[in-house]
C-alpha cells in the first residue's frame, strides 16, 4: 500500500475562471486604446450589419462609440451611446476591483456575490435592461 501523498508549500495553481476580470478588463482597455487610435487616424469603425441592411440597430449599436467616449473619459457620451454597454463597462471595473481587493487582502468576498445574484431574479432583470436598453437604441441613437 502506498503512503498518502505528502502536502507541498506551493499554492495550487489559479484557474482560468479566477482571472476572467483581470481578462475582461483589459480587452476592454486594450479595445479602448484601439478606438482611440483608429478615431486619432481617422480609420473607419465597421458598420453595423444590421442596421446597415434593415436601419434598425442592433442591441450593440453604439457600443464602438461608448467605447471612444470611455478612452476619452466623457462618461456622459459613453453613456447616451449605449447605456447597457456603459453599465457593463461599470461592473467589469467593480468587478476588477473586487477581485485585485481579494488577491491584495487574501479573502475571498466572491462567493458573497455570486449567493446575492443567484438568490435573485438578475437574469430576468438583464433581459429586461436589454429590451429597454434596445428600444432606447431605436428611439435615440444618431445614425
Amino acid at each position: 500500500m502506498k503512503p498518502p501523498p505528502l502536502p507541498t508549500c506551493q499554492p495550487p495553481p489559479l484557474s482560468s475562471t479566477t482571472r476572467t476580470p483581470a481578462w475582461l478588463f483589459l480587452c476592454g482597455v486594450g479595445l479602448g486604446v484601439y478606438a482611440r487610435l483608429a478615431s486619432d487616424l481617422r480609420w473607419p469603425f465597421p458598420p453595423c450589419w444590421l442596421r446597415t441592411l434593415t436601419g434598425v440597430p442592433c442591441p450593440a449599436c453604439g457600443c464602438t462609440r461608448s467605447l471612444l467616449a470611455w478612452s476619452k473619459f466623457d462618461l456622459v457620451q459613453a453613456a447616451f451611446f449605449n447605456p447597457l454597454f456603459f453599465l457593463g463597462c461599470i461592473a467589469v471595473a467593480l468587478w476588477m476591483g473586487v477581485w485585485v481587493l481579494e488577491k491584495v487582502f487574501a479573502r475571498a468576498w466572491s462567493p458573497r456575490f455570486e449567493a446575492f445574484f443567484y438568490q435573485r431574479p438578475v437574469w430576468r432583470l438583464l433581459a429586461l435592461l436589454a429590451v429597454l436598453n434596445w428600444l432606447y437604441l431605436c428611439l435615440e441613437l444618431p445614425e
